[in-house]
């Protein structure tokens, strides 16, 4: 196990550090980059991504009330119902368009925070907490601090960042986020047709982009995408499903926030 452990730590230590960003968009022509991921940081990440591993195997086994414990441990003030949480499905999330071509992070970060109050804080003023620019904002330790700043009572842990490393892994977390009642930010990347994985309706070229996840089910997850009706990604619906497979595509070169 401790082996395990330390393979794991150097691998996401290894992808916080190496990982480079890259290229562009029409509207969105920020090339967002990345933020080493702190030590303290990168630990909870790994203790929390655990306990979802073992949350979701235990759904899966029917031990519905031992799932609860765990996910107590990190959301000791959800009110989870065993019941509804082996349904599975979707939270409630509020849709926000993108104010700027580099508003992405802000306006996705906006869309998870409507799963948890009426009100939540601005784009711009979620862009100041993330240090958003005209290049777009960073994947790091600026987007968790960003949400549990704003989040209207502590929950627990809190959000975290996890790189994606392991597709089972990042799904299993994202099971127990929506469980809890918790939206989920992705970062992920959009390439031409043909050069790699290509989001439909965008424009065919190399983007990067934020996006909000409010649900699982069907094999696959359910997107609150910032970009739609913006210049280029008229095609692209506000709320969407995607395959669990594409998915993980789309974010094999960053990760999620949950």
């Amino acid at each position: 196990m401790m082996k395990r452990k330390s393979t794991l730590l150097a691998l996401f230590l290894a992808l916080a550090f190496i990982l480079a960003p890259a290229a562009a968009s029409a509207d969105m022509k920020p090339n967002e980059g990345y933020e080493p991921q702190s030590r303290e940081s990168l630990m909870r990440a790994l203790e929390k991504a655990k306990k979802g591993n073992e949350y979701v195997k235990l759904i899966d086994s029917g031990k519905l009330e031992e799932a609860v414990k765990v996910m107590h441990q990190l959301y000791p003030e959800s009110k989870i119902d065993a019941r509804a949480m082996a349904q599975r499905g979707t939270i409630s999330m509020t849709f926000y368009r993108q104010e700027r071509y580099y508003y992405c992070c802000p306006a996705a970060c906006r869309s998870v925070l409507s799963a948890r109050m009426s009100y939540p804080p601005s784009q711009q003023g979620l862009a100041f907490d993330l240090g958003t620019t005209t290049n777009g904002t960073n994947f790091g330790d600026n987007i968790p601090y960003a949400i549990n700043k704003n989040i209207p009572y502590t929950v627990g842990s809190g959000y975290e960042l996890l790189w994606m490393y392991d597709s089972a892994t990042v799904l299993n977390n994202i099971r127990m986020d929506i469980d809890a009642g918790f939206g989920v930010v992705a970062n992920g990347t959009s390439y031409a047709s043909g050069n790699g994985f290509h989001m439909e309706g965008y424009p065919q070229e190399t983007i990067w982009h934020y996006v909000a996840l409010y649900g699982y089910g069907n094999g696959g997850v359910y997107i609150c995408d910032p970009a739609s009706g913006r210049s280029g990604y008229e095609s692209v619906s506000p709320k969407y499903w995607l395959g669990n497979n594409s998915f993980i595509r789309f974010i094999q070169n960053r990760g999620i926030i949950w």
